[in-house]
């Protein structure tokens, strides 16, 4: 086990530099060039001269790339150019709350999608099991958006139970703000959560090793949640690992439809302000994130099926 972690632990350090590679790369081949478009069409050739000095875009690629990754191993990603602060200062005021939102909005689709996944499927062909799938399908097609606007509508403005906009202070005015907005998330991946689960233990019902157990007299409710729950995990442990990448993703719009600071909300004011470092400096912690994510979907494999261990 110990070996298998730190083989993939390791197998982590390829990705991140062809990930951090390419976000390099491709910022530099768009067709617009980040001094113009940070000062506009009507800046002056000295003006332009200035920035790029200043940017660094003025040196050969081959330097910049080098002083990029130098930059990524220090987590020093320069200053922004719209506030002149530090940008690794103000990605670590704002981490916490994109976090803590998606660690919510997951354990909030965890927690109401994989109960009723197991019972629709011990309930399979019910009435139940088919406003349960309905109810997924609505849930899976409703924009984060427009289902964030009628959380608002209706608890912030018909019920005023919850605030609708900002991350409060302290840690009970924190959890108060967080409600809408990890519920609007939450309740829209808790649809996929439940499909899968389902999915999985379908699966699991139909198999020899089920009607064996059954047929020695195993208690049915033993069978169910010693054997096929912990074996149909896997499928439900990766899409709750994608979840998670998905609702970091995700948050740009939902910090921006409830006003929440968070790294969403900042990759977005940087692309109105064109402030090209501080976006760079947000997709490569994009990146980062998920390559990270992905590594603890990809050990706990081995711990919930020791059959993938080498």
């Amino acid at each position: 086990m110990i070996k298998y972690t730190i083989r993939r632990i390791l197998w982590t350090i390829p990705t991140i530099f062809l990930a951090v590679t390419a976000i390099f790369f491709v910022l530099r081949i768009l067709p617009s060039d980040p001094a113009s478009s940070i000062l506009g069409e009507n800046a002056t050739p000295d003006a332009l001269r200035a920035l790029k000095e200043e940017m660094g875009l003025d040196k050969p690629v081959s330097v910049q790339y080098v002083e990029f990754l130098e930059g990524v191993i220090r987590l020093d990603f320069g200053n922004s150019l719209s506030s002149g602060r530090s940008i690794s200062t103000e990605i670590i005021s704002l981490l916490p709350y994109t976090l803590e939102l998606a660690l919510a909005s997951v354990l909030i689709a965890t927690i109401i999608g994989v109960p009723i996944g197991i019972y629709a499927a011990i309930k399979r062909g019910a009435f139940v099991d088919s406003i349960f799938r309905v109810s997924a399908l609505i849930g899976l097609s409703m924009p984060a958006f427009f289902l964030g606007i009628l959380m608002m509508l209706a608890f912030s403005l018909k019920i005023p139970l919850f605030p609708s906009m900002g991350a409060g202070e302290g840690f009970v005015g924190n959890l108060y703000h967080l409600a809408l907005p990890a519920l609007t998330l939450g309740l829209i991946e808790s649809g996929i959560v439940m499909r899968i689960t389902r999915s999985s233990m379908l699966d699991e019902l139909n198999k020899d090793y089920v009607r064996t157990a059954r047929a020695k007299g195993v208690p049915r409710r033993t069978v169910n949640l010693k054997h096929i729950l912990r074996n149909s995990l896997i499928p439900v442990v990766t899409v709750i690992g994608l979840n998670i990448t998905t609702l970091i993703s995700g948050a740009v719009l939902t910090e921006t439809v409830f006003s929440r600071p968070g790294l969403g909300k900042l990759a977005v004011g940087a692309i109105e302000t064109r402030d090209y470092p501080v976006l760079q400096a947000c997709l490569v912690l994009f990146c980062l994130l998920v390559i990270f994510v992905n590594l603890v979907v990809d050990l706990s494999y081995s711990y919930l099926n020791p059959k993938i261990r080498p």
